[in-house]
């Protein structure tokens, strides 16, 4: 099995362990009051750090956090990743080990999506500039011949 098969194997191994409920777990009602109400299902964010690698199977990036006290985070990757390199839009490929980055992400418990990876080579913006909206579709204009003034 080629190094690529396994780290599929496993992450799909990781996919199909949080999606499988565990044998023991108890019905919560849903109005009880001992519920974990305040408790988010995921937790979304940015991420600032620099790449320390990006793995040869295109699944996963490893992230340096600037504070020491997080340490390195591991981003998965899918189809919808988007990738930008100084506001244009870039492939994986053109990561490279040692870029800083701002990846915008959707989490839950230590499994984390990378949504958009943001390199930037100055400062940072404030993390509300990397939340990008979906483009909305303009309407074609067409051109209105002025018909009356012609003699």
């Amino acid at each position: 099995m080629s190094a690529q098969n396994l780290s599929r194997f496993f992450v799909l191994l990781l996919i199909g362990f949080l999606a499988v409920p565990t044998c023991c777990a108890q019905p919560v009602d849903p109005l009880s009051e001992e519920g974990t109400e305040d408790e988010p299902i995921y937790t979304q964010g940015i991420f600032f750090g620099t790449v320390k690698a990006v793995h040869d199977d295109g699944i996963s990036m490893e992230v340096r956090s600037f504070k020491e006290r997080i340490g390195n985070k591991v981003f998965y990757m899918d189809k919808g990743t988007k990738y930008y390199i100084d506001s244009q839009r870039k492939k994986l490929d053109d990561i490279q080990p040692g870029q800083k980055v701002a990846i915008n992400y959707i989490a839950r418990n230590r499994f984390a999506l990378a949504k958009t990876v943001y390199v930037e080579f100055g400062e940072f913006k404030r993390p509300e500039e990397y939340k990008r909206t979906p483009r909305k579709k303009r309407k074609r204009t067409t051109k209105k011949s002025s018909g009356g003034e012609g003699h």
